[in-house]
């Protein structure tokens, strides 16, 4: 409960409310800040999907696909300034997360960052990058002013023996 640690209280089954309870108390009585983060990894689907290529169930793993895009508000995307690359930093940092963890560091890197300029408002909310592997190719994309973002996001990993795409 202290400023500054991350406390990570998942068990094999789900999250360990008793503890997650006493945190909680020790939060209120110190008078400090609660605040709770949510890393893609940790998806179900995700898991499993990271299992199967462990596995080798996938084979050689040649291209992955990845989209989190969503709508934010005006002053949502005003805040975004603070971050360079904008969304990519916000959202992308989930899909890249992923991407690293199956395919390892990429050779190369390129990066699309864009500003819509809706409602008046640039920050980098319009964005796509390219991870450059010596046989994968790895695509990150994000939209802040995506009407269906929920909907259209994506994570598809194509290898030799076989495809898995994860959608809401």
């Amino acid at each position: 409960a202290e400023h500054g640690k991350h406390i990570h209280m998942e068990k094999p089954g789900g999250v360990d409310l008793e503890a997650f309870e006493k945190m909680i108390e020790a939060v209120k009585k110190s008078g400090k800040t609660f605040h709770t983060g949510y890393m893609y990894r940790y998806n179900f689907a995700i898991q499993k999907l990271m299992r199967m290529i462990n596995s080798g169930e996938l084979g050689e793993i040649y291209q992955i696909d990845a989209e989190m895009s969503t709508y934010h508000s005006k002053e949502y995307r005003e805040w975004l300034k603070h971050f360079k690359g904008g969304s990519m930093y916000i959202f992308g940092s989930h899909l890249i997360d992923l991407v690293v963890s199956i395919l390892g560091e990429p050779e190369k890197v390129y990066p699309f960052i864009k500003q819509t300029g809706f409602e008046g408002v640039y920050s980098d909310d319009n964005n796509f990058a390219v991870l450059e592997y010596d046989k994968a190719i790895a695509r990150i994309t994000n939209l802040s002013v995506e009407v269906n973002g929920w909907g259209m996001r994506r994570f598809a990993v194509m290898g030799s023996k076989g495809t898995v795409e994860i959608k809401p």
